[in-house]
């Protein structure tokens, strides 16, 4: 019933945890693991692994080196490795994050955290009210249904937001610029919001944010976040 750690070997394995805190390590081959109780940690390393959990049994976290998507139950998702692998989740409140390669994250239903960290990512948050991180590289996020909060950082590169919802009237989506050193008090002065084609393009420094199909006459202080 404590927190133990179940590592299996080479041929496909069944890792069953109890009531603890238990981190279960399939090995190489097809394996099943089920944590049961308390806040697991699933190893993933082959397409044929499987994890298996009920709703209300902890808050449990999947790190995966391969494509891999959330079975209902579980909750969060962290890609290993350095290959471009994708993570999807369910339709609960998922927490979805990259690694330092071009990942597609999608939350699909739920209030999702989806975070790239590294490389070009794709978010897609999916119905819900969602939360994008692109992290560094060049990323492109869709929000999806829901009002959502895209979130930036100095340094992150130059990101797309797909699906900016400006209007309060049918959802509003915000920009959380305040990783950028902006505040409510400096914002007029270093942020330039201009249109480029069909698009809005945000300036921050030497980093932009894109909006695609927005005109910039519709774009204000009201729809960023300090």
């Amino acid at each position: 019933e404590g927190a133990d750690t179940l590592r299996g070997m080479a041929g496909n394995d069944r890792l069953f945890g109890g009531g603890g805190a238990d981190t279960l390590d399939g090995g190489t081959g097809a394996d099943v693991m089920a944590g049961g109780l308390g806040d697991d940690i699933y190893i993933v390393d082959t397409l044929g692994d499987s994890v298996d959990e009920t709703d209300g049994d902890g808050v449990d976290l999947v790190t995966s080196s391969i494509t891999f998507t959330l079975a209902d139950g579980l909750e969060n998702l962290t890609l290993t490795g350095t290959s471009g692998v994708h993570g999807n989740g369910n339709a609960g409140a998922n927490a979805l994050t990259g690694n330092s390669a071009g990942n597609i994250l999608s939350g699909f239903d739920g209030d999702d955290l989806l975070q790239g960290l590294g490389g070009n990512d794709q978010l897609l948050g999916g119905a819900g009210q969602d939360r994008l991180v692109g992290g560094t590289g060049s990323d492109r996020l869709t929000g999806g249904t829901g009002d959502d909060v895209f979130v930036f950082v100095t340094g992150q590169g130059n990101d797309t937001v797909v699906d900016f919802d400006f209007d309060a009237a049918g959802g509003q989506d915000l920009l959380d610029v305040s990783g950028c050193g902006i505040t409510a008090a400096n914002f007029g002065a270093q942020v330039l919001i201009s249109q480029v084609g069909v698009n809005t393009v945000i300036t921050i420094g030497t980093q932009t944010i894109t909006l695609t199909g927005v005109n910039a006459t519709t774009i204000d202080h009201s729809d960023f976040g300090f």
